[in-house]
């Protein structure tokens, strides 16, 4: 087992690239600068942040002393009111996949389109549809993009080019990343 401070709870995907990398300490990191760690596939603004305030606490920094990435763009009012109205019992999910998203797409440029808040970058997004009773719906643009998904989880609802997650259910977060990479990225 490495010497050193243990990484913070940064996610499984953020995890297991900084170990690919051979990263499994707060000093290993301290070697590397944040942008270099935002390159790899599975680490994003969320995990650069939960490292950079475990390595102050600890007196280290990225290298070179640079600070972690600004993050996501700040949201417009519009979006802000209208995630303010959502009701109470669709926050918790809502506010989990929004940070998912952001965490995943850090540029997306999030807007009020067809009612709900969509998730651009270019002329590709996702969405976030809080309006059902029982849940939120990620939608994407094409079948293309939930077809694996739709295979791994034939438990969950989909529509054509959409993935119907319950207030109660499980949030296969690692497959939704992908869900969204395939919607925005490619």
């Amino acid at each position: 087992m490495a010497e050193g401070t243990p990484l913070p709870r940064i996610g499984a995907p953020a995890t297991r690239a900084l170990a690919h990398m051979g990263v499994t300490t707060l000093e290993d990191v301290s070697g590397h600068r944040a942008d270099e760690l935002l390159e790899r596939h599975g680490v994003g603004p969320t995990a650069i942040r939960l490292l950079e305030e475990a390595m102050a606490e600890h007196g280290l920094a990225f290298a070179g002393g640079e600070r972690g990435h600004a993050g996501p763009q700040p949201l417009s009012d519009e979006v802000r009111r209208y995630i303010d109205g959502l009701p109470a019992s669709h926050r918790p999910l809502f506010d989990r996949l929004h940070a998912l998203i952001l965490d995943e797409v850090p540029e997306a440029e999030v807007v009020i389109s067809y009612k709900i808040p969509l998730y651009r970058v270019g002329r590709r997004h996702v969405g976030l549809n809080p309006r059902r009773a029982d849940g939120i719906t990620l939608t994407a643009t094409s079948p293309d993009h939930i077809a694996e998904f739709r295979r791994r989880h034939p438990e969950v609802r989909t529509g054509k080019a959409s993935i119907q997650l319950r207030l109660d259910g499980d949030v296969p977060e690692d497959d939704l990343r992908d869900v969204i990479r395939k919607a925005v990225r490619t």
